[in-house]
């Protein structure tokens, strides 16, 4: 016995069993002609029995399990419902404080001078474990000289703060969140500040502070790990208003749930029913078999989780109250939800049907055992007669086994001393020969084994040696193609940060490893260098030429001097042992961001477009010199430009305009500058995205030739631009 390639079980038997067996058939062939009629009358004497039985078991269960299924709605759908509107009750405590809160700094701004000064002090080691009111600034750009004033109205809170703590065990930390740049925040987390002993923390920036900001009244976070590690925590937050009326912050307080989750979840609910507590994308908020101090609890939706609560998901998700089915018959679950208004949570509790309805099946399981009691009397005085019978039967049906299982045996003796020698082939033994030396088709056969096993055991030599080659060689190029894909500039948005421009760039290399490549660095604080260049060839010894040239560009761009300066430098270096005559076409520009004006150089690379704010991009068309590494002393002459706020330019190599169809039709500039202009109000990244699009859309099944780069930059304005 054994498992196929599929997976199934399969049982085979060995020649002197498949003799026997056929043999003892044709004996036993009477025997069961003779048996099977008297044994067709019991079987209808039997089965009318048990068809009656069966027809009161259903008829008597079916009855208790409706009755009892109509009570389980009613109580599962009540206690949902009661438990979504106790946590509401709860929720409601917390908003309200949070709106008292509001209200309170409210008026402080608008009666400032009816309040004392009361100083609030950054965070500070000696006060870690102890409540205490203490300041954080948003940046270091803050200073709190400037906010000592709103700082010394603040700490009023205090009188606000500590009540609402002191009342309420679940309050992880109280808080407040000014436009100026102040957070207030009453709670014992202290510790030393991080710069000037100064404790700084963006949070305009927040989650929370952001739905304040938009709140009308209050609003709830969505759940979240404590970064403190006390669980699932959630924040109430609503905003005030100064004295002039205008948004001047936010109130906050941080909740911890595990004593209302726990409440819900596990409180009156007596297994095997469970309820489970979810958001409103269905992810896990609470639950007897959910860790609460896991980072990502899970999601109805995922695979593992249970059934019933998955197919029925949808459904609960889209309404707010209710009882829902899943399932058939017994095997059916249900799950009654209620939506808790506050958080939007919905509440679910599952009630299996078959803890339910089981004393009616109890009451069938009797009525069917008894009628079975009685057919099995029946049933055993007539076996004592057919026992009798095959005893006989037994005694001549051994006879012939002996006989016939010792000529048998000559056959698959020798059958299988081959089988294990061939098992032991597929097990890996290529060394392995058989004995078998009959004067038969199994002597053949085993001969022809041998000669198969020489044969094989040649061909995995050559083809394990070819292998290695391969695999080899694959390794390498992956390793390539990782290690240039890191060499090129991804910190697209770190690098446009604070900075009065956006900037994407793309490279898709044709091969495993390219010979284009683009870069984008500051050479000062106000001087930004862009790069995009297309080394001739393919394959390794392309990108090799391509790493070379990229480092020596940057590395002379970072010692100062014009893009004609750094051309030359570079061309120098490359001519020395250029051995393989490859060359570079490049495209590299100064820009001065504080007034757009910049300086370019065009070494035998394609054109750039430029769009001006509000018009459509143009090929930028200039002198261009030869490419670098062509021939030495090459001259780079430079051309000046200026960008304007709203100005773009996007610069590519040629694997764009000369991207081809499957007959052989070019791309070409005509229809890259109508994809630019069909997007040309998108950002850079959005920019790539839809002309890569179009690309593709135009090359179709063609395969790529070229590498494919591209560099779109967006010049928002400087200071003196």
């Amino acid at each position: 016995t054994y498992i196929n390639s599929r997976g199934q079980k399969v049982t085979r038997y060995t020649v002197a069993r498949k003799v026997i067996l056929t043999t003892l058939t044709f004996a036993m062939v009477t025997l069961v002609l003779s048996t099977l009629t008297f044994l067709s009358a019991i079987y209808l004497i039997r089965a009318s029995s048990v068809e009656s039985s069966q027809a009161l078991g259903e008829s008597a269960s079916s009855i208790s399990a409706e009755a009892m299924m109509q009570k389980l709605e009613e109580s599962i759908r009540s206690q949902a419902e009661d438990k979504a509107l106790l946590a509401e009750e709860k929720l409601s405590d917390y908003s309200n404080s949070t709106m008292y809160a509001a209200s309170y700094a409210a008026s402080l701004y608008r009666e400032r001078e009816e309040y004392p000064f009361r100083e609030v002090e950054r965070p500070m080691k000696e006060n870690a474990g102890v409540w205490t009111m203490q300041r954080t600034l948003a940046n270091p750009d803050v200073s709190y000289e400037t906010l000592r004033e709103e700082s010394g109205l603040l700490g009023n809170m205090l009188d606000v703060f500590s009540p609402i703590v002191r009342h309420n065990d679940n309050i992880a930390t109280v808080y407040m969140g000014t436009q100026s740049g102040l957070l207030i925040s009453y709670d014992p987390y202290s510790d030393a500040g991080e710069i000037d002993g100064e404790s700084y923390y963006e949070y305009r920036d927040s989650v929370w502070y952001q739905l304040g900001k938009s709140a009308d009244g209050y609003a709830f976070t969505e759940a979240y790990q404590d970064s403190y590690g006390r669980g699932l925590t959630i924040t109430c937050v609503a905003p005030f208003t100064d004295a002039d009326g205008r948004f001047a912050g936010c109130v906050a307080m941080d909740i911890l749930m595990s004593e209302l989750n726990a409440s819900m979840v596990n409180d009156g609910i007596v297994e095997p029913s469970v309820a489970t507590l979810i958001n409103e994308r269905g992810e896990y908020i609470a639950g007897r078999d959910v860790d609460p101090l896991a980072e990502d609890m899970g999601s109805v939706f995922d695979k593992g989780s249970n059934p019933s609560l998955t197919l029925a998901a949808n459904e609960i998700l889209e309404n707010k109250n209710g009882i829902v089915s899943v399932g058939e018959g017994e095997e059916a679950d249900y799950i009654a939800y209620a939506t808790i208004a506050s958080t939007n949570w919905t509440l679910c509790i599952l009630s299996p049907v078959s803890a339910v309805i089981e004393p009616a099946i109890v009451i069938r399981e009797n009525i069917e055992q008894n009628t079975q009691n009685v057919v099995n009397s029946v049933v055993k005085g007539i076996m004592n007669v057919i026992q009798s019978c095959l005893l006989l039967s037994a005694l001549i049906l051994l006879f012939v086994t002996l006989f016939v299982g010792r000529f048998s045996r000559r056959i698959s003796d020798p059958l299988k001393m081959l089988e294990q020698d061939v098992r032991q082939i597929s097990g890996g033994n290529l060394d392995q020969r058989t004995d078998v030396t009959t004067d038969d088709e199994i002597g053949s056969l085993a001969d022809s084994f041998n000669h198969m096993t020489d044969s094989l055991q040649k061909y995995i030599a050559d083809l394990t040696e070819a292998t290695a080659k391969e695999e080899r060689l694959v390794g390498e190029l992956s390793a390539a193609t990782t290690i240039q894909a890191s060499m090129l500039p991804r910190d697209f948005e770190d690098f446009s940060r604070n900075q009065p421009f956006e900037l994407y760039a793309s490279m898709s290399p044709a091969k495993e490893v390219g010979g284009d490549f683009y870069d984008f660095f500051m050479i000062d604080d106000k001087r930004l260098c862009m790069v995009i260049a297309d080394v001739s060839g393919k394959g390794v010894p392309a990108a090799l030429f391509m790493v070379i040239a990229k480092t020596l560009i940057k590395t002379r761009a970072l010692m100062g001097g014009g893009p004609s300066e750094i051309l030359k430098y570079v061309n120098q270096h490359l001519c020395e042992s250029n051995e393989e005559d490859l060359f570079v076409t490049v495209w590299l520009a100064i820009l001065d961001l504080s007034t757009g004006k910049g300086l370019a150089a065009n070494a035998g690379h394609e054109h750039p477009a430029i769009r001006r704010a509000g018009g459509k991009y143009e090929l930028s068309i200039y002198r261009h010199s030869l490419a670098v590494a062509a021939m030495e002393g090459i001259r780079f002459p430079e051309h000046e430009f200026e960008l304007h706020p709203g100005d773009s330019l996007f610069v590519y190599t040629d694997g764009v305009a000369e991207a081809t169809d499957v007959r052989d039709e070019l791309y070409g500039t005509d229809r890259m500058l109508a994809a630019l202009n069909r997007n040309a109000d998108a950002p850079p990244q959005g920019l790539l995205k839809a002309v890569r699009k179009d690309i593709d859309a135009f090359v179709k099944e063609a395969p790529q030739f070229d590498d494919i780069t591209m560099l779109s930059f967006h010049y928002e304005g400087g200071e003196e631009s």
